[in-house]
């Protein structure tokens, strides 16, 4: 059985042997090579069904790579035209059959709700299938805050 050597660092947490580990620029670069491939993945994915709006699979990392923030990396679907787009473009949307909602919380009372004659269409899910494709790999886990 292993046994635990104390080296006086904290077993878990702020300043842990794992806590320094993971803010090591290795880790960081292992982190920034598995968010480039859900990356290229989900742009390839978004770019077949793409028609003509101006959404986009974008990166970010860290700041210890170059980067703005202050995370390891994350991959994210922008469309900076419509906010809406990118989130319909993931989970699906309704068309048509459409009416003045006067009760929406999003939108001042002017959101759409459905009359029930109109048509559900899925999204296509770039990145939850690239998310999906890195873990079962062993690639990544997913962690959505």
């Amino acid at each position: 059985m292993a046994e635990w050597i104390d080296i006086g660092l904290p077993p878990r947490g702020e300043g842990s042997v794992d806590d320094i580990a993971s803010h090591t620029l290795p880790v960081f670069k292992a982190l920034a090579t598995v968010a480039m491939e859900i990356h290229s993945k989900a742009s390839l994915e978004l770019l077949a069904h793409r028609d003509t709006g101006g959404a986009h699979i974008g990166v970010k990392h860290a700041s210890a790579l170059g980067g703005i923030t202050a995370l390891d990396s994350y991959v994210y679907l922008q469309d900076p035209n419509n906010f809406a787009a990118a989130a319909s473009i993931e989970n699906g949307h309704w068309v048509g059959g459409y009416a003045k909602n006067r009760n929406s919380v999003l939108g001042g009372g002017e959101g759409p709700i459905n009359r029930g004659d109109g048509q559900w269409v899925p999204g296509i899910r770039p990145l939850g299938k690239a998310v999906a494709q890195a873990v079962k790999k062993g690639r990544g886990r997913a962690i959505f805050r």
